[in-house]
């Protein structure tokens, strides 16, 4: 969200500056080539060229960002899950058996109406109606293992530092 707002900033400071304050914009653009390609005259530098107000343009261009990086996010997810390192472990107990499913499943998410799951043995994804689901159960986490802390000479003086 932060990036966002700071794209936001960053589309949008050119053209503001330039409609609020022009006599600013040219003594800018007269001062150093940079200016001069960022302040053009070129109607692909500007916000006219596409028809659309600048603000408009820029909540525009913040919503795809943000639309781009949430498919990145759950891409990311999805390939965890897929390699094993990701997702919450789970058993399933549906409605009406007496025991849980085979295997263990990986929870995706849920809706209101269903259950996501992975099956890492088949390598298959089902929705699961809530409806049919008696017991769901988290799966407790392997216990990280702890690194041996390494030895470190001892802090006694030896016989030849005392004399």
């Amino acid at each position: 969200l932060l990036l966002g707002a700071l794209l936001a900033v960053v589309l949008g400071w050119p053209e503001t500056l330039r409609r609020r304050n022009p006599a600013k914009v040219a003594r800018l653009r007269a001062r150093h080539w940079g200016w001069r390609m960022l302040f053009s005259e070129s109607p692909w530098m500007n916000w006219e060229f596409s028809g659309l107000r600048p603000l408009t343009g820029m909540c525009i261009a913040v919503v795809c960002f943000m639309a781009f990086g949430a498919a990145l996010y759950a891409l990311s997810t999805a390939e965890k899950i897929l390699d094993g390192k990701g997702g919450t472990p789970v058993q399933v107990v549906l409605e009406g058996d007496a025991a849980a499913l085979p295997g263990t499943a990986k929870l995706l998410g849920s809706s209101s109406a269903f259950v996501f799951l992975w099956w890492p043995a088949q390598r298959r994804a089902e929705a699961v109606p809530i409806g049919s689901i008696r017991r769901l159960q988290s799966m407790p986490l392997p216990a990280k293992p702890v690194a041996p802390k390494p030895v470190t000479p001892s802090a006694q003086p030896t016989a030849a530092a005392k004399r």
